[in-house]
């Protein structure tokens, strides 16, 4: 991680690796984001620290261990939310919070290396005006994670503020990617200067960033 809190996709090792890596993937960008995986284990944590079973040792060691990790994994969550934001106040959208939208940098017609789901179709053509539903999710993910360790460490300062966005993206989940008519998520997109969604299936729970799993029409809103 570097200073501010980005952390690079992959580290090619040695020449012999280097060459089996095409050039046009070799170069890592500051402002391009990978989802933030480790936030799946931070819940989990959370709760093993607050569980009466385990022993004095184990939970002081858990509890150092954490106070170490914690503002790393927060300098990463506002390094995310300063460079992947979404542009809401450009296309005149109407949502509970101003600040919670999310877009993947880093895309192609093609590909969207940095979402994880490479080559999963998306609108088209690209627009910075986008927003991604996947992108949305693992951020309230985040967002919960770290919550649940601010609460066993004490910091209740954080603890308030996370909460506060933790409702925003849920709020703006409804408000910017939710589809009445066709009840599921959608990733909102920009066509011919009118407002569209590429629809996606709809997720099992409010943050779960791996669940579209089939593409569904282009619908025109």
């Amino acid at each position: 991680m570097d200073d501010d809190g980005w952390i690079a996709r992959e580290q090619i090792l040695g020449d012999e690796a280097r060459s089996k890596v095409p050039p046009e993937f070799q170069v890592q960008y500051p402002h391009y984001a990978n989802p933030p995986t480790l936030s799946l284990i931070l819940e989990l944590l959370a709760d093993k620290l607050s569980s009466p079973s385990l022993p004095a040792d184990e939970k002081e060691a858990y509890t150092a261990s954490l106070r170490e990790f914690y503002p790393l994994m927060k300098r990463n969550y506002e390094w995310y939310r300063k460079t992947q934001w979404g542009d809401l106040k450009s296309y005149d959208r109407n949502a509970f919070s101003t600040k919670e939208a999310y877009r993947w940098r880093g895309r192609t017609p093609q590909h969207i290396l940095t979402s994880g789901l490479d080559d999963y179709p998306r609108a088209q053509p690209p627009h910075p005006g986008e927003l991604h539903v996947d992108l949305m999710s693992w951020m309230g993910l985040l967002t919960r994670g770290l919550k649940a360790v601010a609460s066993v460490l004490g910091e209740k300062d954080d603890v308030a503020e996370l909460s506060t966005n933790e409702v925003a993206i849920t709020r703006n989940l409804n408000d910017l990617h939710w589809t009445r008519k066709r009840r599921h998520t959608a990733m909102r997109q920009l066509m011919n200067t009118r407002k569209a969604l590429m629809s996606v299936t709809k997720a099992t729970s409010p943050y779960s960033p791996s669940s579209p799993a089939c593409l569904d029409r282009t619908a025109r809103i």
